[in-house]
């Protein structure tokens, strides 16, 4: 497991069966705090894992551009065949999913477990 951030974010990526877990803590806002996972989420995506799954549980806000990572991550993975899954999103966090109507485009789950437990 590593873990790496910035003084407003915090992850750590844990290899787990069947892919990988990043578990995220604090804001995913606006670079340079997002730097170091952007870096790391190009890492992630050139080892073509079948699944990555985020832990949202101790992220308190994420901005646009956060979604937008997500999203472009997502879009690199599937070209392989892999896909990211969400898990634990606190209210804040799922109410901005649901505003730019992500929800549409990922899995979400109460927890990791499921997350890597499902289909």
């Amino acid at each position: 497991m590593s873990g790496r951030g910035s003084p407003n974010l915090a992850f750590s990526v844990q290899e787990r069966a069947g892919g990988l877990l990043v578990t995220l803590d604090g804001e995913l806002g606006l670079p340079p705090n997002t730097d170091l996972l952007q870096e790391e989420l190009a890492r992630i995506s050139a080892q073509r894992p079948p699944l990555v799954v985020f832990d949202l549980t101790k992220l308190t806000f994420m901005s646009s551009q956060g979604i937008g990572m997500l999203a472009e991550s997502h879009r690199g993975l599937r070209q392989y065949g892999g896909h990211i899954r969400l898990s634990a999103c606190q209210p804040k966090v799922m109410e901005v999913l649901e505003r730019c109507k992500m929800t549409r485009v990922f899995e979400i789950f109460e927890n990791s477990d499921a997350a890597f437990g499902a289909g």
